[in-house]
């Protein structure tokens, strides 16, 4: 479960750092 864990985290941190990433490259603020 440890290692399932850890893949989750990583998927959901890199999708955020792209909605991040999108955000800021449209202009548009995260609600």
């Amino acid at each position: 479960m440890t290692g399932a864990t850890a893949i989750c985290k990583f998927f959901n941190e890199f999708f955020d750092y792209k909605i991040n990433k999108n955000n800021i490259l449209t202009g548009k603020t995260p609600e």
